[in-house]
């Protein structure tokens, strides 16, 4: 009984994967890729806009650091 199942089984399977390929060719087709040279452009947008926040988030972190340690040497004078 298995043995006759088996054979069933993998012409199911075989019959699903190249329905699938076919459905993934069919919308990859669909799909409407972007312009090169609009790519690289909004490629370069979006590694700039990430250096500065990274930078910014940067500065923002050594200021409140920095005032945080300056509060806490001043409240170490007062309090000695």
């Amino acid at each position: 009984m298995v043995d006759k199942v088996e054979p069933l089984f993998n012409k199911v399977k075989k019959k699903k994967v190249r329905s699938f390929i076919a459905d993934f060719k069919d919308e990859i087709g669909k799909v409407s890729w972007t312009a090169r040279p609009e790519l690289m452009k909004l490629t370069k947008v979006v590694v700039f806009s990430t250096l500065f926040f990274g930078i910014a988030v940067y500065l923002a972190d050594l200021f409140i650091r920095n005032g945080i340690l300056g509060v806490n040497q001043l409240i170490g004078m007062f309090f000695k």
